[in-house]
């Protein structure tokens, strides 16, 4: 293959990486499993007001109860939420700290650790969270993502979608899924 096709196929590979995160995004199916819809982008930046109060006042309640695991969760999601991935994995790893087997915790801590640039811990996570709950289809999204984005190793990410597909076969996403893996693969 000449360098203009392997641009061409690279370009390829990363434009249906953002499609399917794109589509999750907007889509926005949340796995009942865990809080992570999907790796997000750096569009929701800020924290509304009303979430601003309801901080304030889980983290006073914290002053009180500090190990008040569904409190912690909570300021968590919110600066997993607003794109704050420092504020929530501080806030994740606390949670570990009291829950270190919790694989939806771990799940979107790898979320965070990836959005800073911390791939490696997020793919240690994602195989502790999976390991853990080997049907937590959600893991496994995430970790393709990274695979294939942070890594660049497309056959391990398209056979950790074909792990999330075996879980959700009949799920939209699984489905939209299949198509992208199969886009990939011809474009090989």
């Amino acid at each position: 293959m000449n360098e203009s096709n392997k641009r061409v196929t690279q370009f390829g590979l990363i434009f249906i990486v953002a499609a399917v995160i794109l589509y999750f995004f907007i889509a926005g199916q949340k796995q009942p499993s865990s809080h992570s819809a999907n790796i997000r982008s750096k569009a929701a930046d800020s924290i509304d007001s009303a979430l601003q109060s309801e901080l304030i006042t889980l983290k006073a309640s914290l002053d009180t109860e500090p190990h008040n695991i569904n409190a912690i969760i909570r300021i968590a999601n919110i600066y997993y939420d607003s794109n704050r991935s420092n504020e929530a994995i501080e806030y994740y790893e606390q949670a570990m700290g009291l829950q270190p087997d919790n694989p939806s915790i771990l799940t979107d801590c790898a979320v965070m650790y990836h959005n800073v640039g911390e791939d490696d811990r997020a793919l240690t996570y994602l195989d502790k969270a999976i390991n853990i709950k080997p049907d937590l289809a959600q893991a496994y999204f995430n970790k393709g993502i990274i695979l294939m984005s942070a890594k660049g190793d497309t056959d391990a990410a398209i056979a950790t979608w074909r792990e999330y597909i075996k879980i959700n076969p009949e799920s939209e996403q699984a489905l939209y899924m299949e198509q992208q893996i199969n886009a990939i693969l011809e474009g090989h």
